[in-house]
């Protein structure tokens, strides 16, 4: 990170054609306006998607101990991080898995979602975490419903979630 910053990983693999999806790893930044930059030019393309540690005071002590890094107020990355359309994740194991979704399906144009499940508690779930994220739920038009009627069995429910 002495010569390569994090805005300079986005320009870079932002326009490689063979980049799907941006994972990145952040304990801080340093270059914040590069950054926002970078990412709010190409999350729009490509999907960038962040774990972000040190959220708490004792583990950005850690974070500083190790890289040197000043973590920062967590709620100020949230707020960047969401202007900028970057997704946060909280687990390793959830980076490459919103790698692997977001980088093999068109970006979403907004912030409205269908929830297809074969449960209704996942729906549920699903739908709790989208509000939460302040998402909200596609109104299905006539078409999709006659659609899912005609695959689905007759048991299953065709309202979203």
């Amino acid at each position: 990170m002495i010569d390569v910053d994090f805005g300079d990983l986005i320009d870079y693999f932002g326009t490689d054609p063979k980049t799907r999806s941006i994972l990145m790893y952040i304990e801080g930044v340093t270059e914040a306006r590069k950054f926002m930059s970078a990412a709010r030019h190409f999350s729009t393309t490509k999907p960038i998607i962040v774990v972000k540690s040190g959220k708490f005071t004792e583990s950005a002590k850690a974070a500083a101990s190790h890289t040197g890094s000043l973590s920062g107020e967590d709620d100020v990355y949230d707020a960047a991080f969401k202007r900028a359309g970057v997704v946060r994740v909280t687990e390793i194991a959830d980076l490459f898995n919103a790698a692997e979704v977001l980088g093999t399906q068109p970006l979403p144009k907004g912030p409205r979602l269908a929830v297809v499940t074969n449960a209704g508690g996942p729906g549920v779930m699903a739908t709790d975490d989208l509000i939460s994220r302040g998402g909200k739920l596609a109104k299905l038009s006539q078409k999709t419903l006659d659609i899912l009627n005609a695959s689905l069995p007759r048991s299953g429910a065709k309202a979203t979630p």
